[in-house]
């Protein structure tokens, strides 16, 4: 049996499509690079990084390919299995569309604006 790591929802365009299993999400915290100074760790720069979710959506007769191709305001919830939440908003798609034989799906890449944990009390899902 597999097992997923959480549930990951893609809101656009007043749809919602569910991710295949197979999900990945980054949720965009701040990366770290150490400074060197006199040969020993006196600090470190912070920089942003964005979020990131790849996976795949399901591919039928409708999908709109022509729509997916220009999202650029989707609203993205990850719901991971370990508990909580999170959503990520003005995300846009990062890749380019990519159609194979198998798996009945469109691999996506979305990036976007680091993820904000909800409360339960705004989990929208």
């Amino acid at each position: 049996m597999s097992q997923k790591a959480g549930i990951v929802l893609i809101k656009v365009d007043g749809f919602v499509l569910e991710m295949m299993p197979g999900v990945k999400f980054n949720l965009g915290n701040p990366e770290r690079t150490e400074v060197i100074a006199n040969g020993d760790v006196s600090g470190y720069f912070v920089a942003p990084k964005p979020s990131m979710v790849s996976g795949t959506v399901p591919y039928d007769a409708k999908t709109d390919l022509e729509k997916i191709k220009n999202w650029d305001n989707v609203t993205i919830v990850v719901n991971p299995d370990a508990g909580g939440s999170y959503q990520i908003d003005k995300a846009f798609l990062s890749n380019s569309l990519e159609i194979s034989d198998g798996g009945g799906g469109v691999p996506l890449a979305l990036k976007g604006p680091a993820a904000k944990k909800l409360s339960p009390e705004t989990n929208t899902d």
